[in-house]
């Protein structure tokens, strides 16, 4: 998966300024795709250079004029033709994995303290998810098709933190013994 890819995604909704898509990166996406602002605005102008985006001008009284991105159909065809490729495994990068793998090392002390740091970061990201979640009307079947696939991807997110929690207190008696 890309930036350009997620920033496609994102404008296929409608047209937003590059302050809005760097803020819809940070809000929603930022869960399973991170990027910084100047990221955000490096990929936007590629799109642009390839013709997967427009952007025009939108003239503000007292402020700077702003530039409002829209997909283009050449966008809107390679963001379909990225959505039918296969998904790639996604890279996993966890420094406590490798702590662990070598804990013989440094010892059970060490590393309780470190994954009783990481026990409290996945609790606070699970407790995030179920308010978004509360946010959500329910039954699921109520929900308009946009909301189900948005949903889709939060359930994933609850059943990461639950699974990685469950781990976590193995590790922990393990450790603990």
């Amino acid at each position: 998966m890309s930036l350009k890819h997620s920033i496609l995604a994102i404008l296929s909704s409608e047209p937003k300024t590059g302050y809005q898509l760097s803020k819809d990166v940070e809000g929603s996406i930022r869960f399973f795709w991170q990027a910084t602002h100047q990221q955000v605005y490096r990929d936007l102008a590629d799109l642009e250079r390839s013709g997967f985006v427009k952007h025009k001008e939108v003239t503000q009284e007292e402020k700077p004029d702003k530039k409002v991105y829209s997909i283009t159909k050449a966008g809107t065809k390679e963001l379909i033709r990225w959505m039918k490729e296969p998904s790639e495994i996604p890279a996993t990068r966890d420094s406590f994995m490798i702590k662990l793998f070598m804990g013989h090392l440094v010892g059970a002390e060490s590393l309780l303290k470190d994954l009783r740091n990481q026990k409290q970061i996945h609790e606070n990201r699970q407790n995030l998810y179920r308010q978004i979640e509360k946010k959500y009307a329910h039954p699921f079947e109520s929900l308009s098709a946009d909301q189900q696939y948005m949903y889709m991807t939060l359930r994933r997110g609850i059943l990461l933190e639950q699974a990685w929690l469950a781990w976590c207190q193995e590790v922990e008696d393990f450790l603990a013994d």
